[in-house]
């Protein structure tokens, strides 16, 4: 490896495309960490800020699977979030819920599939708000993750994606989160219904979540106060799809699968 520092092609290559640092670099031609630096600057090549390559060096990545994707797409439809890095090079996904198990739950199922928690779980109480008590969960930085939340944030603002596409998974996720089922208590004979709570999304993000729901056979529209409802007519169809909730997590949100009602909401599962 005669001198390939001076090619600046390849010492572009080495250090801006492939990000790798001046000391990998120099161990790897077995030359002198500050002959890297001087070349670097020789061919007029921005070098990276100590902060900057201190997040390179931490971000991490992962082959994203089709059930990780899924998952991943739910919760952000929901109450899901994804932040991304100082630099822009990386995200990572964020969650705060009242319930530890569900985090627990979730932390498991990222961690299976080769995303990785950062720190613990933290919990918080909230004086504010009669000291309720919420639970957050943070993934680390996926290089991978970035354009998940391009998608779901093209402009900062998030928004259904146009190309997402609604399936047992996410759409359970979507439901655990912020979906309730419907028992009217006056008669046996009221057939139940399912809603989702979709307040912040505008019309563009509205109507593909209606399509694609409309395209899996289910009756939906789109209620005044913007939430989704699907038909008493397609709720049955609709909780059987998206069945069996998690074992690990039936106790917390077993009810919103029972479509007989014979499992109800409790307030401190």
């Amino acid at each position: 490896m005669d001198k390939l520092y001076q090619d600046r092609d390849w010492l572009y290559q080495q250090y801006v495309a492939e990000e790798k640092s001046t000391c990998k670099i120099s161990k790897e031609i077995h030359v002198a960490k500050a002959t890297i630096w001087k070349w670097l600057n020789r061919h007029n090549i921005q070098t990276r800020s100590r902060s900057e390559a201190f997040h390179i060096a931490r971000r991490h990545s992962v082959d994203i699977s089709q059930y990780l994707m899924s998952i991943i797409e739910g919760e952000l439809l929901g109450d899901g979030s994804m932040a991304v890095a100082k630099y822009g090079l990386s995200a990572r996904y964020k969650h705060g819920s009242k319930h530890l198990k569900y985090l627990e739950w979730l932390s498991g199922e990222m961690k299976n599939n080769g995303i990785m928690q950062t720190g613990r779980i933290l919990h918080r109480i909230h004086p504010l708000m009669n000291n309720c008590e919420t639970w957050h969960y943070t993934s680390l930085f996926y290089t991978e993750f970035l354009d998940i939340r391009n998608r779901f944030y093209p402009n900062g603002i998030k928004i259904v994606p146009g190309d997402i596409v609604l399936n047992q998974i996410n759409l359970r996720q979507f439901f655990i989160g912020d979906g309730s089922l419907i028992h009217d208590d006056r008669s046996d004979n009221i057939r139940p219904y399912a809603v989702i709570s979709t307040y912040a999304f505008d019309k563009r993000s509205m109507d593909t979540l209606i399509n694609q729901l409309k395209g899996l056979g289910f009756l939906a529209s789109i209620m005044t106060d913007n939430r989704i409802r699907i038909g008493a007519r397609s709720t049955k169809d609709f909780i059987e799809y998206i069945s069996p909730c998690p074992a690990a997590i039936e106790d917390i949100y077993g009810y919103k699968f029972s479509y007989d009602g014979s499992i109800r909401y409790k307030k401190n599962p």
